[in-house]
């Protein structure tokens, strides 16, 4: 269920609207053009990896880009506690092994504030395609963290 959680942050979070991701695309060319040294181009989907692209956009909101990076900054603290807790638990370490669970409860929390955030923020017309990954992380974030705790109580 970690590996599950994990491979899930590297799945698309945000997904934008093609008609958007081609306007910007299609002013930053023409930007680009007319000799601006700025890049002003949107990819149509980002993981939390790389949430930070967009936040060095021109232009993008800058509470935004900051919740973006605190996001961002969870995944990885959540990742490194999950791998972390993953080698101590292999090596068979008991009093380390709990990393992975505490590793797996952040990313769940992190992950559940993200699809509140994106399905509460979203009109519909710039973010589509709803928070289907950042849910399966955190709900198999969730289910890794019970299974972690009821084995470490099992001992």
């Amino acid at each position: 269920m970690a590996a599950i959680a994990v491979i899930l942050t590297f799945q698309p979070w945000i997904t934008f609207n093609s008609y958007l991701t081609s306007l910007v695309n299609g002013v930053g060319g023409v930007a680009k053009a007319l000799g601006s040294s700025t890049s002003y181009a949107i990819q149509p989907t980002y993981s939390p990896w790389t949430f930070f692209q967009l936040c060095s956009t021109p232009g993008f909101e800058s509470d935004g880009a900051a919740l973006l990076l605190v996001i961002t900054a969870a995944v990885v603290i959540a990742c490194i506690l999950i791998v972390a807790g993953a080698i101590s638990t292999i090596s068979g370490k008991k009093k380390t092994a709990r990393l992975l669970s505490i590793g797996l409860i952040v990313l769940a929390i992190t992950a559940a504030l993200f699809a509140i955030i994106y399905l509460t923020e979203s009109d519909g017309t710039v973010l589509v395609g709803g928070p289907t990954f950042p849910l399966l992380c955190a709900l198999s974030s969730l289910i890794g963290a019970i299974v972690g705790f009821m084995a470490k109580k099992a001992q």
